[in-house]
Order: structure tokens, then sequence, then C-alpha cells
């Protein structure tokens, strides 16, 4: 997906994703933080914003907050 979608698949968080946004230049660049944590109600948009900067990205990895342990996070 390039970067330049996110605006088209991710509506209503322009102040996170919007133009100029530090979140949305990083998504654009290539150039994002060693981890991202959202935080939010059900039904924000944490796992689609998850999932469109993953497909972005070269190296990402999902973990799930749920499912993972702290094995799993040492071993990241």
């Amino acid at each position: 997906m390039a970067p330049a979608e996110v605006g088209r698949f991710f509506v209503g968080q322009d102040h996170i994703v919007g133009p100029g946004k530090m979140l949305r230049r990083a998504i654009e660049a290539d150039r994002l933080f060693s981890s991202i944590i959202f935080f939010g109600p059900p039904g924000t948009g944490k796992t689609t914003l998850a999932q469109i900067i993953a497909n972005h990205s070269s190296p990402f990895e999902t973990i799930s907050a749920v499912l993972a342990g702290v094995a799993e996070l040492r071993a990241g």
C-alpha cells in the first residue's frame, strides 16, 4: 500500500494521520519508530492503522498484547 493511500483507507483520525502530522510523515518517509503503542476505546481504528503501517513498512513485526507473553517479547 502506498503511503499516499493512508488518507484514503484511514478516515476519521486527522489529528493523528492527517496531512503534515508526525505519524503521517513517518509513514510516508518509511522512517517509523522502534515501537508504537495505540491506546483507545474499541472501534477507533487502532488495529486498522497498525495493519496499514505494517503493510507499508519493511521490517515490521506484529505482536498481540493479548496472545503474546514475555518470551515472545524478549525473542523479538
